[in-house]
């Protein structure tokens, strides 16, 4: 009995001894980085994937409603200015964390989304303006 359960203790210590042996940690390690980097490139597919998804759910949602986001722009990490159209009129708004305002409202003969989009179509213009305006300044100065 002893003798038995000896050579069954020494069988166990050379099949842990041999397992050891055939373990290739660079093997494993090199397996280990692919997968990780399988894993980032889901991440960050699917975060492009639902990026666009809520794109197109926020422009659906602009062309089936009569409220109608058209611009956001942040102020800073807990505040923001939006340009919306609520049935034709345009309305600016902000939001910070004390709340939402209504900043101004349009008169209702200003078509702010074709303004807005006659602005986002000539950006050359704003720069030339600027620019004429900083050779105005330039000109007063010297």
């Amino acid at each position: 009995m002893i003798f038995l359960a000896e050579e069954s203790a020494l069988a166990e210590f050379t099949t842990q001894e041999a397992i050891g042996q055939s373990y290739n940690y660079w093997g494993q390690f090199v397996n280990m980085l692919i997968t990780l980097g399988f894993i980032l490139v889901l991440i960050c597919i699917s975060v492009y994937v639902l990026k666009r998804m809520m794109r197109s759910r926020i422009q659906h949602l602009n062309k089936s409603t009569g409220i109608k986001i058209l611009e956001r722009r942040a102020l800073n990490s807990k505040s923001s200015l939006y340009l919306i159209d609520v049935l034709g009129k345009g309305v600016l708004i902000s939001e910070s964390a004390s709340g939402i305002q209504v900043v101004t409202e349009f008169p209702s003969d200003v078509k702010v989304e074709e303004k807005l989009d006659e602005l986002l179509e000539e950006p050359t213009a704003i720069r030339e303006s600027f620019a004429k305006k900083l050779r105005r300044l330039a000109s007063k100065n010297a």
